[in-house]
């Protein structure tokens, strides 16, 4: 394997909680040799001095005020759209679809499913029209 494909399953499998076993580092390297420990950076080779940080996909910083703020339009709208279908107006489906857009937005956030981007760029560009 190349050391950027090792060191990507390395991580990957540290995301998940996995960690691999001395005969797969030893079966990756193309040497069976026992003294290859998951320890090592790399099969066969020395450890890094300095390791490249790693990001991890989450809610923060600028994120994680967007999703509050986007849970609080949430939580005014349904309130708002409750209070207009108990007076019969067609204001309440008006903020009844803005509420469901919302939620579709807040769960493809959740899911980090990559078109949220281009689905919160979309809803911005209309509510702004």
């Amino acid at each position: 394997m190349r050391p950027e494909a090792w060191l990507s399953l390395k991580n990957e499998l540290g995301k998940r909680g996995m960690e691999l076993k001395p005969e797969d580092e030893a079966l990756a390297s193309s040497r069976p040799d026992a003294s290859i420990t998951t320890n090592s950076e790399l099969p066969g080779s020395e450890p890094a001095s300095h390791a490249e940080p790693v990001i991890t996909p989450g809610v923060d910083g600028w994120l994680a005020l967007f999703v509050v703020l986007v849970a609080l339009n949430v939580i005014t709208l349904t309130y708002q759209t409750l209070a207009a279908s108990v007076a019969l107006s067609w204001t309440g489906v008006k903020y009844g679809l803005h509420d469901v857009i919302l939620v579709i937005g807040l769960v493809l956030v959740y899911r980090r499913d990559p078109l949220a981007p281009t689905f919160w760029r979309g809803v911005l560009i209309v509510a702004a029209g």
